[in-house]
């Protein structure tokens, strides 16, 4: 793998690389890296979920734009970090959806089925919190 003919930083530059790229294999092999998702926009990907074929684009953006602010407003960044915090935003905006008729409700029943219901539950709050700055 080592070329005599080649300076030796370039050889440590080689092995480096294949290293990583090694390191790479081992990490698609054990689950540690995730496989991208063909889907490239947050629309998309939001229509990809069950029943979202129901509703138009426009509504689905429009939901997608208040997530995002919501996001924004919850953890005081300037800007929107983009597909990093995707998860996040879809979501919000399938809460956002699920709840369509209901604002401004936490809870309601139907005959036996009653069912309750928090814009950001505990568990997405806790992961918005680490993007969450300091004011």
């Amino acid at each position: 793998m080592v070329d005599p003919h080649t300076h030796p930083i370039d050889d440590v530059i080689m092995l480096r690389q294949e290293l990583e790229r090694l390191q790479h294999e081992i990490d698609m092999l054990r689950g540690m890296v995730s496989v991208p998702i063909p889907v490239s926009t947050r629309l998309e990907r939001l229509k990809l979920r069950p029943n979202m074929e129901l509703y138009s684009d426009a509504l689905l953006n429009e939901l997608l734009q208040e997530s995002i602010e919501l996001w924004l407003d919850h953890t005081h960044q300037p800007t929107d970090p983009g597909k990093k915090i995707d998860g996040q935003i879809l979501e919000i905006a399938t809460i956002k959806v699920n709840m369509l008729g209901g604002e401004g409700s936490s809870a309601a029943s139907d005959g036996s089925m009653s069912r309750t219901w928090a814009l950001i539950p505990d568990d997405l709050r806790n992961r918005m919190n680490g993007y969450r700055l300091v004011q």
